[in-house]
């Protein structure tokens, strides 16, 4: 199993976490839009709260990359704001939360055509 971030503090995090649970995880400070691993290499392909950090160029070549690196029949699992609960409602609350937390791409996931760009990668 393998962890990918850019940034060094969460994987300095990371790493302690793996010995406290003594998980056999190796770690990899790299950005995501270039995943740096063979074709065909993983079976899953998984992130928590990634996509709203990325604006949509980003978003579309992660999309491209994890594609590349999963076998035949992989998965690519996300965990993000992808839906709003309360339609208007729920994007005003969205967008108070964007806006308090500096959250510039979170707008963006929202309006995101998801199905369109997974179907052309």
């Amino acid at each position: 199993m393998y962890g990918c971030d850019v940034c060094e503090g969460s994987l300095r995090l990371g790493a302690l976490r793996t010995v406290e649970e003594s998980t056999p995880v190796t770690l990899i400070q790299c950005a995501v839009e270039s995943l740096s691993f063979p074709d065909a290499s993983h079976d899953v392909v998984a992130s928590h709260w990634l996509w709203h950090e990325l604006p949509p160029q980003a978003i579309r070549e992660l999309i491209t990359d994890a594609r590349r690196v999963l076998r035949p029949g992989g998965l690519l699992i996300a965990y993000d704001m992808f839906e709003t609960v309360g339609a208007d409602i729920g994007r005003w609350l969205l967008s108070g939360y964007a806006a308090r937390n500096n959250e510039h791409y979170a707008q963006t996931l929202l309006n995101f055509d998801w199905r369109a760009e997974l179907a052309e990668a």
